[in-house]
């Protein structure tokens, strides 16, 4: 027979088995962590890929950092994106240019 009276003999298995769904908890939440920075890594890294073409390297560019190119040739944030997509600030400006004229046609 167990020396725990009944009413409290799930306590000492429930403290372990909560302390137990915490643990995996924090180490699926790591897990995840390292599983987007792993992900981003890849993702900056193939924004400056020359095996990607200018446009494929911008909308990458545009997903890591969750902002559109602006349709302004003359806007800072060209150089900011030439920069981050190993592109030529006039590449930059060629992809306005042919987003610009898709978007008059459509």
């Amino acid at each position: 027979m167990n020396s725990v009276s009944w009413p409290f003999a799930n306590l000492t298995n429930g403290r372990a088995s909560s302390m137990e769904y915490y643990k995996a908890h924090r180490e699926r939440l790591a897990f995840e962590a390292e599983e987007r920075a792993q992900q981003r890594n890849v993702q900056l890294t193939e924004q400056s890929s020359i095996l990607n073409t200018p446009e494929a390297r911008i909308r990458i560019w545009e997903k890591v950092h969750q902002l559109r190119l602006p349709m302004d040739p003359m806007h800072a944030i060209i150089d900011v994106v030439a920069a981050g997509t190993g592109l030529s600030a006039s590449e930059v400006r060629e992809e306005q240019r042919a987003r610009r004229t898709t978007h008059e046609t459509a």
